[in-house]
């Protein structure tokens, strides 16, 4: 497994509902992500954020955050898929590799972002590549946009995952196609 996808699962954790290890969590991925200044700098600021509330906050923000804002929601597969019958699919197949893996998926789908992380670090190389490539850096740059570049509180999560899958993976961003103008299009017909 290279050294870059074997460090996903650190940001797993972080994205899941506020738990009492969270913290623990977010220093050590500060910790074994230090190497990535600008990674490392964003969950810097997410630990201290951590450490400035109680845990109920932290539950009331992370809803707030994550389960108003449709923009930010971590469900991989309703950022490629919207509500379309494709997403069934995709969680079909995410459900069933999560479980062939061992992956507990706990009361969550099996597209939710934390998931999808230990998933990719679970795969052989080649599937994870594709997973990460075509899934889960669409998603997370697509939520990632949903925060203002401060990325205060869950927000610098998302950015500092963002900003890690730009700087470790091929990611291609593919730009609308451009519609020719209606008269063009009917003149051809």
């Amino acid at each position: 497994m290279s050294a870059n996808r074997a460090k996903l699962p650190l940001f797993a954790p972080l994205l899941r509902y506020p738990h009492p290890a969270q913290q623990a969590a977010a220093d050590q991925a500060v910790a074994e992500l230090a190497d990535h200044a600008e990674v490392a700098h964003r969950l810097r600021g997410f630990s201290e954020f951590l450490h400035g509330h109680t845990q109920k906050k932290l539950q009331e923000k992370y809803t707030q955050t994550f389960e108003i804002n449709p923009s930010v929601a971590l469900e991989v597969g309703y950022h490629l898929f919207g509500l379309a019958y494709q997403r069934g699919q995709f969680l079909a197949r995410a459900k069933q590799a999560a479980d062939e893996l061992g992956i507990e998926t706990g009361t969550e789908l099996a597209d939710h972002l934390p998931t999808m992380l230990d998933l990719a670090a679970a795969l052989d190389e080649e599937t994870a590549l594709s997973l990460i490539q075509e899934a889960i850096f669409p998603a997370v740059r697509h939520m990632a946009g949903g925060f203002d570049k401060t990325g205060t509180g869950f927000g610098q999560v998302v950015i500092a995952l963002h900003q890690f899958l730009q700087d470790h993976y091929e990611c291609i961003v593919y730009a609308p196609v451009e519609q020719a103008p209606e008269e063009e299009v009917s003149s051809h017909a």
